[in-house]
């Protein structure tokens, strides 16, 4: 039945989906659903909840090989997984449904920040990256591109140039000196 949900989100939306919709696609009954939840939106933010996206796992080449690695498995996600194809949807009811919005960050946006997040802190740790860089506001600054592409421009998101220039800006404006490359 999740399956069916998410196969419905992608195609449909949100608003376009029905409880029969999921029955039909599911080869069971309203009836069937409504015994396991109460509504459509329930049986949404389960559906939304069972999405993960894999990324790849560190590679032991340092933190900025790790990140790139990383980077560019959540852009792929984006665009060819379940919450990729989810993400526009997904988008547009989170904006009105606050417990659908939860869910999506509890499942599939903050897993991706902390990933990005931890291995930033790795690179500031060791030195690759200046001792002022906030790895929380960085992990935000480096994704924030790829899902602008997804959700705004329809541009790949996946491009490795895309990648490597929002690392460059980074790792400019954050020496191992500390101090800021970029001047104003």
């Amino acid at each position: 039945m999740l399956e069916a949900v998410i196969h419905l989100l992608g195609d449909r939306g949100l608003a376009g989906m029905s409880v029969e919709a999921v029955a039909d696609r599911a080869g069971v009954s309203k009836a069937t659903i409504y015994r396991h939840w109460s509504s459509k939106e329930a049986l949404c933010v389960e559906a939304v909840a069972c999405v993960v996206v894999e990324s790849p796992a560190p590679c032991g080449e340092g933190p900025r090989v790790e990140l790139r690695s990383l980077l560019l498995g959540v852009a792929a996600a984006l665009e060819r997984s379940d919450a990729g194809r989810l993400l526009p949807h997904l988008a547009s009811a989170a904006a009105t449904d606050p417990q659908l919005a939860q869910v999506w960050r509890l499942a599939l946006v903050e897993p991706t920040h902390r990933r990005v997040a931890a291995c930033l802190r790795r690179a500031r740790d060791v030195g690759v990256l200046g001792p002022d860089a906030d790895p929380d506001l960085l992990a935000e600054l480096l994704l924030a591109p790829l899902f602008y592409r997804r959700l705004v421009t329809g541009r790949p998101a996946r491009d490795g140039a895309l990648v490597d220039d929002v690392l460059d800006a980074v790792w400019r404006a954050w020496p191992p000196t500390g101090g800021r490359g970029v001047t104003a």
